[in-house]
């Protein structure tokens, strides 16, 4: 019983403000590491969400302004059969 007290008395008799403060920082150099962390992750989130909002629009403006290429297999479309002949193509 006399170790365990000397051991109490020990701890008491020692200081403890050093280590408490080295404590303090420590938890506040976590936290700050956390919030950085964090802000880090939302920042790639939003960095992704315009370069997808950029493609979508980018593909929604330029693939209908892209110029349809007419060739001879485009007389054989079936909808080409339905199109009224014009008088120039019945020879008048």
């Amino acid at each position: 019983m006399k170790e365990l007290d000397q051991l109490i008395v020990g701890s008491v008799d020692h200081d403890p403000g050093p280590s408490l403060e080295a404590l303090e920082a420590g938890v506040w150099r976590r936290v700050a590491e956390r919030y950085e962390r964090r802000r880090t992750e939302k920042l790639r989130v939003a960095i992704v969400a315009v370069a997808l909002v950029t493609g979508i629009a980018n593909s929604q403006w330029l693939i209908p302004s892209a110029p349809a290429h007419s060739t001879d297999a485009a007389l054989f479309h079936p909808t080409v059969g339905l199109a009224a002949l014009t008088s120039a193509e019945i020879g008048g």
